[in-house]
């Protein structure tokens, strides 16, 4: 697998092709790389040791990381129930105890992928349309405001809906992702964020008793369960217009 940074704590897969990744993996795995220590005090007996059992063992893993400095690598070989690890920045050969870096190796590209539908994140959008058969939802940041747009421009909107509809998207995650079976699109949204800079457009289709998605430009197909799109449709046919306050009571 190979991995590619495209913005800060932002990953993409590159190899064996081009795929989504989830960036918490890749930064957890990177993390896990960082930290990883060696143990300078060895006597000269134990180190032959190791340097005996590295060149005897099979190769599990080779990580091979590219900064603006160069290129630095770590290869570990695995004998029994024991890691070595050789690394281009230091010399000689030494165990790995750390279990947290080690469980990364058994890990497949399944594991790096993004689950994700969307990708805005923590960056609230500026503008969400939603289209669910004759529903119809268009609403539009402005200021500290929620406008409608679309065919009733100018409306305030109730924010406490629209958060909660935002919140629906954000956390919208496939169970498992396939490469065929999308039929007639019955949802399509299209959500802008980070500035208008991001335009993110999802069609959903039933598929049996659940659904797929797809995310514009991208040939993955995204599983969701039934129960997770009817909660995304409750969110949207839950966002209304910003009620008047009540008059006050006269005394």
């Amino acid at each position: 697998m190979e991995f590619g940074r495209n913005g800060p704590d932002q990953w993409q897969i590159l190899k064996p092709k081009t795929l989504r990744a989830d960036s918490t993996q890749v930064e957890d795995f990177l993390g896990r790389l960082k930290d990883a220590e060696m143990d300078p005090t060895l006597s000269d007996d134990v180190a032959k040791q190791y340097t005996t059992a590295f060149a005897s063992a099979p190769v599990v893993a080779t990580a091979t990381v590219t900064d603006p400095s160069g290129q630095q690598k770590l290869e570990v070989h695995k004998l029994k129930d024991d890691y070595y690890a050789k690394s281009s920045a230091v010399e000689g050969v030494y165990k790995l105890t750390a279990a947290d870096l080690t469980k990364f190796f058994d890990k497949k590209l399944e594991d790096f992928r993004n689950k994700k539908i969307f990708d805005f994140g923590f960056t609230d959008p500026s503008r969400i349309d939603f289209k669910d058969g004759a529903k119809t939802i268009s609403v539009e940041k402005s200021g500290e405001n929620w406008k409608s747009s679309g065919t009733t421009p100018g409306k305030t909107m109730d924010s406490v809906s629209v958060q909660a509809l935002i919140d629906s998207l954000r956390d919208l995650a496939a169970s498992k992702l396939v490469d065929a079976g999308f039929t007639t699109p019955a949802i399509s949204i299209t959500v802008i964020s980070d500035q208008g800079k991001r335009t993110e457009k999802v069609e959903i289709a039933p598929a049996g008793k659940d659904f797929l998605a797809r995310r514009d430009g991208d040939s993955t197909l995204y599983e969701l369960d039934a129960t997770t799109v009817q909660n995304l449709r409750t969110s949207a046919g839950d966002v209304k217009e910003q009620q008047p306050p009540e008059p006050a009571k006269k005394k």
